[in-house]
């Protein structure tokens, strides 16, 4: 036993300067005995000191070793199935390929092809044809049967350029044993296809030289039938053709069924759709949020919180048919080909002004386009970030082809000098219809370029400060006519060298033309000739005179003059043929002194949206007068009817339907500023064709007819082109105020129609053109009650999907007090900001699919009222062209006011403890967010309500990137709180569940990873909505 050693004087000494070492690191679960806790008072309960068990590493080494080796084998196993599966198909048609089935077309019949009104104006024909095709189906393979599902088949006549689709017909599926042969007998029956008039001349030409080329398609299900069962079947597509009727009993053409090419497409594009459909989805949450936000909300006011996340245009570049950058490319071709025409343009001999106006206005647009492109977007991103410039240029493309066929008519002689200058002498569609379309479509590319350039790039910095630039934009100090053309006049081409020409360009050509006129009275031409240009001489005037009445016998004496058929049941109108060329002729008896007033105003009338009265004959011994009208065949009425007919219970597309709304506002507005009122405006008073090259996507040139000679308005009623409902009811289509008068007169003939009275007309025919029926169709009173229930205060149900910003216009046109009514001129402004709301959204509202949930935020009444309160547009006066983008400029500086007014109201009542939470949840993490967006808001609002210099704007944001984070405080007040007790506004983060808004005021905020990380910060579809 060891002994204690004594004490020795000095040690404690040695110890003091010796240095202390470090205490020795005890081992895990070490318990010294010595330092042990005293024992707890008897009576106590102690619980036993728990700790986890840690895993043997031996443990964890045999648990990884078994996953890895499970899913080796797994994918071993799959891989094995799948080599299996390959190997067998691929064994089994190599073994079978060279006995697929063979589909052949032996024979070709037409019993019946023929066309009615093949050489209409309008660009009709209708096609009616008897087909029997004969498809010879063949099996050679000697061991196998295949099953036919059912079959559609159709049958494609002429080439690609001018092919004609006839019906389809269904054909019942059957099953073909080994070595059988099955034909089946394929009849197809077409009534009235409408066909374009090349198209159907070509056909024609083409079937009597029997050179017509014939193509037969078929779409099916192809399988294998083992006794009952039908195995492997896949869906397919078949071809034979084309062949020409001369050669088609010696080369019979023939398709084989490759089974395995449908099996792999099949497969691969099932696969493409599921790729695709990932990444839309990660290309939604992750790139393109605020994309989303700036599209659907900043610049065209909507609210972004009623956006469904099905409905966002934003689409990645594999789901895009066509690229931006191919339609902007085509505009360049359409204006090379108008510049190749304009070099002989010394060749024009009328309205050679115009046309080289409209090639400069189109040349400037172009460049400026591309300017601004060149300058704001990136084209490494033309597949991903310019789907907004799609419906814009498009348009654009529309109006540069009509501008085209324009120059070609006014250059080409297929029409003969006198037939050009009957048509063309009066003539404003340049100014009117080519440069109006242009000036309208302007303003919202340049929009949509402002749109795309925001999300251009991934520089948020950059982002914010082209939102920035593009905000003080619209102020309000440019709210001003003189102003806005001060500053934007070169961008939307109306600088003050543009405005003259417009005025100039239509007087220069009218002198030109008679001085030509004068030249061919004057030089040794025939008696005939001399005529014609004295009759054109006096038809033109000075300027200032009303054009005269002419005798008849110029319009008889003339060799080509014929008339060829009635327009109607009635007598009244006739279509005929003079100098080459078909017209209307409106042939009607009467007192001509007494009719002389109510003529000679029609015949000075000329707008692309009425129709034209070009010239008139008297008879003064049989007391007869003939109008010579341009020629149009079809009613607003007919066109309804056949596209919104009961059984096919379609409705006209939201956007043609607004474009001819547009254009018969137009045309009534040009009416009331010459004093002239309509009293009947209805669809059969309404006459429409197809707009050159936008047959396929059924817009219409709508021009108005049947107003003035108020004594001879009887006869119109005749005609056949009017409905039932409106020979029965025609009062429906009359205001209260008329109806009344009607009553208590007795007579419909004495009636004072008035400007208001036209303008309720106007919405009943908006009811029918936006639904498809005709006004109280369903109703169950009739004739005096209805008449009743209409000055009551009655107006037609819309459905209930209709989008409440076009339904709001048309109810305040029928407003039952005349003065709440708007003018033509107002509906007009109101039309053409729809138009701009539709071309940036064309998604929401296309033909098939339309989301009334996504509108404007704003009323754009509302807009009209308070511009009219400030600037002086209520006039009588027609609006002028180069009035158009400054008046959309000026709705869009309303519009965002507006909407900043109501986030400036909207945000006070969002509550603190959301936001409260929501950063309870992040952790704090959003400081630099929120003072990103704090900073970005002071500066949107500052710039739209005040105007800012840049000096002013520079030192704004020198301040804002000076201020410091706001830090949470560590008690007192919640984090969504300022120390006043004011709610503190969050940045637009999918939060705690609040609701993204984004409107056409609210800056873009782009959303940074690390908010779309956070754990707490997942945003559902409706929050992103």
């Amino acid at each position: 036993m060891d002994q204690k050693r004594p004490t020795i004087a000095g040690d404690e000494e040695m110890a003091a300067e010796k240095p202390l070492q470090p205490a020795l690191q005890k081992p895990p679960g070490f318990r010294d005995q010595q330092n042990q806790p005293s024992a707890p008072p008897s009576g106590t309960a102690t619980l036993p000191r728990r700790r986890p068990r840690p895993i043997h590493p031996a443990d964890k080494k045999r648990r990884c070793s078994f996953c890895r080796v499970f899913c080796c084998c797994v994918c071993i196993l799959f891989a094995v199935i799948l080599l299996l599966i390959l190997i067998a198909v691929a064994v089994f048609f190599l073994w079978y390929s060279p006995k697929l089935p063979v589909v052949r077309l032996a024979s070709f019949k037409i019993s019946n092809f023929n066309f009615s009104d093949g050489k209409s104006d309008d660009g009709w024909s209708f096609l009616s044809a008897d087909t029997t095709s004969v498809l010879d189906f063949r099996n050679p393979n000697g061991k196998l049967t295949f099953y036919y599902g059912d079959t559609d088949v159709a049958v494609i006549l002429g080439e690609k350029d001018f092919e004609t689709n006839l019906e389809s017909t269904k054909v019942k599926g059957f099953i073909e044993k080994p070595g059988n042969r099955t034909a089946v007998i394929v009849p197809t029956t077409v009534r009235k296809r409408q066909v374009d008039d090349p198209t159907a001349k070509r056909l024609q030409v083409e079937l009597k030289s029997k050179k017509l080329l014939v193509t037969v398609t078929a779409k099916t299900k192809v399988g294998l039938a083992v006794g009952s069962r039908k195995i492997v079947t896949v869906g397919v597509s078949l071809r034979c053709g084309g062949v020409i009727l001369q050669t088609l009993d010696s080369k019979m053409a023939q398709c084989t069924i490759k089974m395995l090419k449908w099996y792999v497409e099949t497969t691969w594009s099932k696969l493409d759709d599921l790729v695709d459909s990932k990444l839309n989805k990660s290309y939604y949450k992750k790139d393109q949020i605020a994309v989303m936000m700036r599209l659907k909300g900043g610049r065209s006011g909507i609210e972004t919180s009623s956006v469904k996340r099905n409905s966002i245009c934003f689409m990645p570049c594999v789901q895009l048919k066509r690229c931006e950058m191919d339609q902007f490319r085509e505009i360049g071709e359409v204006l090379g080909s108008i510049r190749a025409l304009m070099v002989f343009k010394d060749s024009i001999q009328i309205n050679q002004r115009q046309c080289s106006l409209l090639l400069d206005l189109f040349t400037a647009a172009y460049e400026s386009i591309s300017v601004s492109m060149r300058s704001n977007l990136r084209f490494k991103e033309k597949n991903t970030k310019w789907k907004i410039l799609e419906q814009p240029l498009r348009e654009l493309l529309w109006v540069v082809r009509e501008g085209e066929a324009y120059v070609r008519m006014s250059l080409e002689p297929k029409l003969g000098f006198w037939a050009k200058a009957i048509v063309l002498h009066s003539n404003r569609d340049c100014t009117e219809l080519h440069i109006h379309n242009l000036l309208s479509c302007l303003p919202i590319i340049v929009e949509a370029i402002e749109t795309a350039s925001e999300v251009s790039g991934w520089d948020e910095e950059e982002m914010s400060k082209k939102r920035l630039v593009h905000s003080n934009k619209y102020m309000k100090q440019w709210n001003d006519s003189q102003m806005f053309t001060w500053k934007f006049g070169r961008e939307y081409l109306v600088t003050e060298d543009f405005c003259n020409r417009f005025e100039s360009a239509w007087t220069e050509d009218r002198w030109i033309l008679i001085k030509e006129l004068q030249e061919k009275k004057q030089s040794g031409s025939s008696k005939h000739e001399r005529k014609m240009a004295d009759f054109l001489l006096k038809h033109l005037g000075d300027g200032n005179e009303s054009p005269k009445l002419f005798p008849s016998s110029l319009l008889d004496n003339t060799k080509d003059y014929q008339v060829k058929k009635r327009l109607g049941n009635g007598s009244q109108y006739k279509e005929i043929t003079w100098l080459g060329e078909s017209f209307a002729l409106r042939h009607f008896f009467g007192d001509i002194d007494a009719l002389l007033p109510q003529i000679t105003p029609l015949l000075s009338l000329s707008h692309p949206n009425i129709v034209y009265y070009l010239c008139g004959f008297t008879d003064e011994e049989k007391k007869e007068c003939f109008l010579v009208m341009e020629l149009m065949r079809k009613t607003l009425g007919m066109h309804i009817k056949e596209v919104c007919g009961p059984r096919k219970k379609n409705t006209l597309s939201l956007p043609v339907a607004v474009d001819l709304m547009l254009q018969i506002a137009l045309g009534m507005e040009y009416l009331h500023s010459k004093r002239i009122y309509h009293g009947e405006l209805n669809p059969s008073n309404i006459l429409v064709k197809p707009r050159s090259n936008q047959s396929g996507d059924g817009y219409l040139l709508g021009k108005i007819f049947g107003f003035g000679l108020n004594s001879v308005k009887g006869f119109s009623s005749k005609s056949a082109s009017l409905t039932s409902q409106n020979e029965n009811f025609p009062f429906i289509w009359y205001s209260p105020e008329v109806l009344e008068e009607q009553e208590q007169s007795g007579t419909a003939g004495s009636l004072k129609y008035s400007d208001k009275s036209d303008v309720y007309s106007f919405g009943m025919v908006s009811f029918e053109l936006l639904t498809g029926k005709v006004p109280f169709e369903d109703s169950h009173l009739q004739g005096d009650k209805m008449s009743r229930n209409i000055r009551a205060g009655e107006r037609p149900l819309f459905p209930f999907n209709s989008p409440k910003f076009i339904t709001n216009l048309t109810k305040r046109c029928w407003h039952a007090d005349p003065n709440q009514r708007p003018t033509f001129s107002s509906i007009s402004r109101i039309l053409r900001y729809i138009k701009r709301f539709l071309a940036l959204n064309p998604e929401c509202y296309s033909s098939s699919q339309q989301d009334p949930s996504i509108a404007p935020t704003v009323d754009y009444c509302e807009i009209e009222t308070k511009l009219l309160q400030k600037l002086s547009w209520e006039s009588t006066e027609l609006t002028k062209v180069s009035q158009v983008p400054f008046q959309m400029f000026a709705y869009r500086v309303v519009e965002r006011a507006k909407t900043c007014e109501k986030d400036n109201l909207r945000e006070p009542s969002e509550s603190g403890s959301e936001w409260a939470s929501c950063s309870e949840d992040e952790g704090g993490a959003g400081s630099d967010e929120q003072l990103s967006y704090a900073k970005e808001r002071r500066l949107s609002c500052s710039s739209n309500d005040v105007g800012m210099s840049k000096k002013q704007v520079s030192n704004l944001l020198k301040r804002a990137s000076s201020l410091k984070p706001i830090q949470k405080p560590a008690f007192g007040f919640c984090s969504g709180t300022t120390p006043r007790g004011r709610s503190r506004h969050p940045p637009l983060s999918p939060c705690g569940g609040q609701s993204m808004r984004a409107n056409s005021e609210s800056q873009l905020i782009l959303i940074s990873p690390r908010i779309r990380r956070s754990n707490s910060g997942h945003a559902s579809d409706s929050e992103l909505s």
